[in-house]
């Protein structure tokens, strides 16, 4: 059971670097924690710098601490990157794909 770990996180650090589709994006997503990531292939497809997450380029540790910290460290950023996530990960629902699928072969 996943959920009492994301319900107890404040933020998500990714630094996978080799990343097909990263199902643990979209779970943080569906919990408002704002992810900080390499951008690399993989994760970039799923995550938009400073929209549904936050990008920085591969092994540029200054940054990615400079991004962590300013996340800790100004809850009015937070909050506003936390909601804002929380609402977009509907988009990569099972239901919204279903949907769409359903869509597609009734279309066909």
């Amino acid at each position: 059971d996943i959920a009492p770990f994301y319900a107890d996180a404040y933020l998500h650090v990714f630094l996978s670097h080799r990343e097909s589709f990263g199902q643990v994006l979209i779970e943080s997503m569906q919990f408002g924690l704002p992810s900080v990531c390499w951008n690399v292939l993989g994760v970039r497809e799923l995550i938009s710098d400073a929209h549904n997450g936050f990008l920085i380029n591969f092994s540029d540790f200054e940054a990615l601490e400079a991004q962590v910290t300013r996340l800790l460290d100004d809850p009015f950023y937070y909050e506003k990157h936390s909601r804002f996530i929380s609402s977009q990960s509907n988009h990569y629902s099972l239901d919204n794909h279903y949907r769409k699928l359903q869509n597609v072969i009734h279309d066909s």
